[in-house]
């Protein structure tokens, strides 16, 4: 469970801000689109950022406009790591009322959320930009994420976007050249002032002297590491000049003094935490603690789960891990501050293997909804098969694979998160380089060419096809080359130029080892194909009907029920294409049952526009239009850019 991403986050330290605040207000009252909050982990980024919404008329408590806010409406975003286009879009859609609807291509998306910027006045926080961000740190990872800011401040529009960042992302200049937009403000935050860090270490109950205090305050002045080594002489006066190493802006030297103090039991605590992404209870913090190297059964108790908070009690003391309340569960949540996650990583960065397979099989050990019904709901397992992956242990492979096939995979290509399918599907292709498994190879190759045909990317899927294909044909799988060869024969027919010629060429060569084969499934699927042919090219609807009812007589046989769909859609379009409307309209109504039985949600796209075109053709505008709303619709989540242009242009 974590806090929601609009909600904002406790501010902990707040001294020597106040004149900086009042100027980063003047920038917004200015006018800018995008305000960058750039500086070093734990400067205090997100604690102005959170101030200035405040400043602007926005309720902490409800993220709402107060009255005589200028503002219409309010977002506070955090970004996480590993959490790209969709998660951004879909927070962005969501706080528009938008819900589930997340539909189109990243394009489109993109243009719904800025045809909202421009409609109303909205002030937004992306706050942690960094961690979707290159290594370098200078681009967004992800080029739709790149687009979203580059529009954000290149279009018009009369919100106003701050974004916190440890360095500026150049995706907010011009696409040409380096030259920042006026419409954007760079802001470097420093570190508070002397003064303030001496006020701050006096606030938090460092017991120095004055001139160790001022000693402190001319080498420090980043707010969490002053909070840091606060803690650390709280209890022993004139600690700190004993140990003048850990005295600086540097994080590390602090977060290992500080570690080493901890007992055996707090520090393996901290240890098993720095890898998390998400704020844990205490029963869940409870079972990471009792993980068994060796994976001994937990021995869980009421007992262990007090040892468990008074730990973290300890720790919070020490400013080492971080608590936030959540007001709708009324307990407490605790996570580490990113820099101190970072800082430890780093430290133990020999076990991370191991602390990512404890982090793996705590997530493994939650229950599971009954259904899944959102990202949000998948979110559990989407950290399971993360921390799987980075374990790097092939011992976990199967459990990673399983979790990816079985849950994810079929979610995410019904909601149509395409980037989360892609980046699994490469991962699932990874592991089987590893393990050379050439089956899966190439089973893997097939899968992202089906995503990237369903962006209608076809040069990307025509290439993974035909990495596959000599894959195949290296394991003299001749089943699979002919299912493959069909595949390249869609990709043919699918493109603008229409190469019929070639898509008939690899149709009937797998047309021939199925039937060597004696694949009657393989051969009632060449039908399906050849009759297109038939029916698109040579105008022969006759011997098109033939061969569609042959392949639906197979399938019938077999009792596979998409094959038959796919039969009835085709005998549809056939009859479609005769100009028998009546016809066409029975086999598309039973298609269309048979495919929305089956969430078979690409051909029910398919279907609704092909009975917006019959409902046209007879004239009947009321129900044309609202068969083709709903293809339009299913198109635009699906994100088939293509297929979208072609119905748009046509429809016109």
């Amino acid at each position: 469970p974590q806090r929601k991403p609009n909600q904002y986050p406790p501010i902990r330290h707040w001294v020597g801000r106040d004149e900086l605040l009042t100027e980063l207000h003047n920038h917004l009252q200015q006018g800018y689109q995008v305000m960058v909050l750039r500086g070093q982990g734990g400067i205090g980024k997100t604690s102005l950022a959170v101030k200035l919404m405040a400043a602007c008329g926005i309720d902490p408590l409800t993220s709402t406009p107060i009255a005589n806010c200028s503002y219409d409406n309010a977002l506070f975003f955090k970004v996480e790591n590993g959490k790209g286009f969709d998660a951004i879009s879909s927070a962005f859609l969501a706080a528009f009322g938008l819900g589930a609807d997340r539909a189109s291509t990243p394009a489109q998306t993109i243009d719904l959320i800025l045809a909202r910027l421009q409609e109303e006045r909205w002030l937004i926080v992306i706050d942690n930009l960094e961690s979707v961000m290159e290594i370098d740190r200078r681009r967004a990872e992800s080029t739709d994420v790149g687009e979203l800011l580059n529009r954000f401040a290149n279009v018009a529009h009369k919100s106003q976007i701050v974004i916190t960042s440890r360095t500026f992302p150049d995706d907010l200049n011009y696409r040409r050249g380096r030259s920042l937009n006026p419409s954007v403000v760079d802001r470097l935050i420093p570190g508070i002032s002397k003064e303030a860090s001496i006020q701050l270490l006096n606030d938090l109950g460092a017991r120095e002297n004055q001139d160790d205090l001022e000693w402190i305050a001319e080498k420090v002045n980043n707010v969490l590491i002053l909070g840091w080594l606060a803690a650390y002489s709280r209890n022993q006066p004139g600690r700190l000049r004993n140990k003048p190493k850990i005295v600086t802006n540097e994080a590390e030297p602090i977060v290992r003094e500080q570690w080493e103090l901890q007992g055996a039991p707090a520090q393996d605590l901290l240890q098993r935490m720095c890898v998390l992404r998400i704020a844990m209870d205490v029963p869940a913090l409870t079972r990471l603690r009792l993980l068994q190297a060796d994976d001994k059964a937990m021995e869980f108790t009421p007992e262990s789960e007090e040892v468990t908070e008074e730990l973290l009690i300890g720790l919070g003391k020490s400013d080492l891990v971080q608590c936030l309340y959540d007001e709708s569960l009324f307990e407490n949540r605790y996570v580490l501050h990113p820099l101190m996650a970072e800082t430890l990583q780093a430290i133990f960065a020999e076990d991370r293997q191991q602390l990512c397979d404890f982090a793996a099989r705590l997530y493994g050990s939650f229950d599971r909804p009954a259904e899944y019904r959102s990202l949000e709901d998948l979110q559990f397992l989407l950290e399971e098969a993360h921390f799987h992956w980075e374990s790097r242990s092939i011992e976990n492979s199967e459990r990673l694979v399983s979790i990816v096939i079985n849950d994810l995979l079929p979610k995410l290509k019904m909601w149509c998160y395409w980037d989360l399918e892609e980046l699994w599907l490469t991962r699932l292709l990874a592991i089987a380089i590893k393990v050379d498994n050439k089956r899966l190879i190439a089973t893997y190759l097939v899968s992202l060419g089906y995503t990237a045909r369903n962006r209608s990317d076809y040069d990307k899927a025509e290439d993974l096809y035909n990495k596959a294909l000599d894959v195949w044909t290296q394991l003299d799988n001749r089943a699979e080359i002919a299912a493959t060869w069909i595949l390249l024969g869609d990709i043919a027919r699918y493109r603008r130029d229409r190469d019929y010629d070639k898509a008939e060429d690899l149709y009937n060569k797998a047309l021939d080892v199925y039937t060597q084969l004696d694949d009657r499934g393989g051969m009632a699927t060449s039908w399906c194909v050849l009759g297109l042919i038939s029916h698109k090219r040579d105008r022969d609807y006759d011997k098109a009907e033939d061969l569609y009812n042959k392949a639906l007589d197979v399938w019938t046989r077999l009792d596979n029920r998409e094959g038959m769909a796919n039969s009835l859609i085709s005998l549809g379009e056939n009859e479609f294409m005769r100009g028998d409307l009546s016809a066409a309209e029975i086999w598309l109504k039973k298609a269309l049952s048979a495919t929305e039985d089956l969430q078979m949600t690409w051909d029910i796209a398919m279907i609704d526009w092909r009975l917006a075109q019959l409902y046209r053709a007879r004239d009947n505008e009321e129900k044309a239009q609202h068969y083709y709303a709903i293809s339009h619709a299913l198109y635009t989540k699906l994100r088939a850019k293509g297929h979208l242009e072609i119905i748009e242009q046509e429809w016109l």
